[in-house]
Protein backbone atom coordinates (compact mmCIF):
# COMPACT_ATOMS: atom_id res chain seq x y z
CA UNK A 1 0.00 0.00 0.00
CA UNK A 2 0.93 3.54 -0.38
CA UNK A 3 -0.52 6.83 0.86
CA UNK A 4 0.21 10.35 -0.15
CA UNK A 5 -0.86 13.01 2.10
CA UNK A 6 -0.67 16.69 1.57
CA UNK A 7 -2.48 18.75 4.48
CA UNK A 8 -3.69 21.90 2.63
CA UNK A 9 -5.45 20.35 -0.32
CA UNK A 10 -8.27 18.40 -0.55
CA UNK A 11 -8.47 15.36 -1.04
CA UNK A 12 -5.81 15.49 1.76
CA UNK A 13 -5.08 11.74 1.57
CA UNK A 14 -4.46 9.32 -1.69
CA UNK A 15 -4.00 5.57 -1.15
CA UNK A 16 -2.78 4.10 -4.28
CA UNK A 17 -1.63 0.24 -4.15
CA UNK A 18 1.58 -0.77 -4.31
CA UNK A 19 3.86 0.10 -7.52
CA UNK A 20 5.28 -2.35 -9.56
CA UNK A 21 8.63 -3.98 -9.31
CA UNK A 22 11.51 -1.35 -10.23
CA UNK A 23 11.24 1.82 -8.46
CA UNK A 24 13.85 4.05 -8.58
CA UNK A 25 15.89 6.47 -5.60
CA UNK A 26 18.38 8.44 -6.71
CA UNK A 27 20.69 9.88 -3.88
CA UNK A 28 22.66 13.13 -4.76
CA UNK A 29 24.66 15.09 -1.85
CA UNK A 30 25.50 18.82 -2.04
CA UNK A 31 29.24 20.04 -2.61
CA UNK A 32 30.07 23.71 -2.05
CA UNK A 33 32.47 24.53 -5.06
CA UNK A 34 34.78 28.15 -4.81
CA UNK A 35 36.90 30.18 -6.39
CA UNK A 36 40.10 31.84 -4.30
CA UNK A 37 41.17 35.54 -5.01
CA UNK A 38 44.23 33.52 -6.89
CA UNK A 39 41.67 31.96 -9.51
CA UNK A 40 42.12 28.48 -7.83
CA UNK A 41 38.59 26.43 -7.90
CA UNK A 42 37.83 24.73 -4.70
CA UNK A 43 35.46 22.00 -3.74
CA UNK A 44 34.27 21.52 0.15
CA UNK A 45 33.10 18.27 0.35
CA UNK A 46 30.36 16.14 1.23
CA UNK A 47 29.83 16.33 5.12
CA UNK A 48 27.42 13.61 7.29
CA UNK A 49 25.47 16.43 8.05
CA UNK A 50 24.72 18.07 4.95
CA UNK A 51 21.10 17.08 3.79
CA UNK A 52 20.90 14.46 0.75
CA UNK A 53 18.31 15.12 -1.77
CA UNK A 54 16.50 12.13 -2.98
CA UNK A 55 14.65 11.65 -6.12
CA UNK A 56 12.03 8.51 -5.91
CA UNK A 57 10.96 7.32 -9.23
CA UNK A 58 7.49 4.91 -8.65
CA UNK A 59 5.32 3.40 -11.53
CA UNK A 60 1.56 2.22 -10.81
CA UNK A 61 -0.40 -0.33 -12.49
CA UNK A 62 -4.33 -1.11 -12.19
CA UNK A 63 -5.57 2.28 -10.69
CA UNK A 64 -9.00 2.60 -10.72
CA UNK A 65 -11.13 5.21 -12.23
CA UNK A 66 -12.04 7.10 -8.62
CA UNK A 67 -8.31 5.95 -7.41
CA UNK A 68 -6.82 8.13 -10.80
CA UNK A 69 -9.32 10.91 -10.31
CA UNK A 70 -8.55 11.49 -6.49
CA UNK A 71 -4.53 11.53 -7.36
CA UNK A 72 -5.12 13.32 -10.22
CA UNK A 73 -6.71 16.41 -8.42
CA UNK A 74 -4.13 15.86 -5.20
CA UNK A 75 -1.37 16.17 -8.24
CA UNK A 76 -2.66 19.85 -9.75
CA UNK A 77 -2.99 21.66 -5.85
CA UNK A 78 0.00 19.63 -4.88
CA UNK A 79 2.20 21.68 -6.91
CA UNK A 80 4.97 22.95 -4.36
CA UNK A 81 3.34 21.69 -1.57
CA UNK A 82 5.15 19.70 1.02
CA UNK A 83 3.99 16.10 1.03
CA UNK A 84 4.09 13.02 3.39
CA UNK A 85 4.26 9.61 1.35
CA UNK A 86 4.42 6.16 3.44
CA UNK A 87 6.10 3.77 0.15
CA UNK A 88 5.55 0.19 0.13
CA UNK A 89 8.54 -0.66 2.36
CA UNK A 90 7.04 1.21 5.33
CA UNK A 91 9.33 4.09 4.60
CA UNK A 92 7.91 7.73 5.16
CA UNK A 93 8.93 10.55 2.75
CA UNK A 94 8.46 14.38 2.94
CA UNK A 95 9.02 16.66 0.16
CA UNK A 96 7.88 17.92 -3.17
CA UNK A 97 6.61 16.53 -6.92
CA UNK A 98 8.87 16.84 -9.27
CA UNK A 99 7.04 16.85 -12.68
CA UNK A 100 4.59 19.76 -13.28
CA UNK A 101 2.24 17.18 -15.05
CA UNK A 102 1.32 13.70 -15.12
CA UNK A 103 0.50 11.40 -18.33
CA UNK A 104 -1.81 8.64 -17.56
CA UNK A 105 -1.82 5.60 -19.09
CA UNK A 106 -5.32 3.00 -19.95
CA UNK A 107 -4.33 -0.46 -20.09
CA UNK A 108 -7.60 -1.59 -21.01
CA UNK A 109 -10.94 -0.61 -20.80
CA UNK A 110 -12.13 -2.15 -17.85
CA UNK A 111 -10.76 0.77 -15.14
CA UNK A 112 -6.90 0.22 -15.17
CA UNK A 113 -4.83 2.83 -15.53
CA UNK A 114 -1.23 3.98 -15.05
CA UNK A 115 1.42 6.80 -14.32
CA UNK A 116 4.88 6.84 -13.40
CA UNK A 117 5.21 9.50 -9.88
CA UNK A 118 8.81 11.42 -9.51
CA UNK A 119 9.09 12.79 -6.08
CA UNK A 120 11.86 14.63 -4.53
CA UNK A 121 12.01 14.72 -0.68
CA UNK A 122 14.27 13.43 2.37
CA UNK A 123 13.29 9.88 4.58
CA UNK A 124 12.07 10.33 7.61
Amino acid sequence: MFTIVCADISPTTVILPSPEFGDTELIQTQMIEHRTLQGELQVSQYDTYWPEIHICTWAFRGLTSEQKEDLETMLIYAKGLECVITDHNAATWTGVFIDPEYEYVEYRENDDWGLTLRFQGEKS
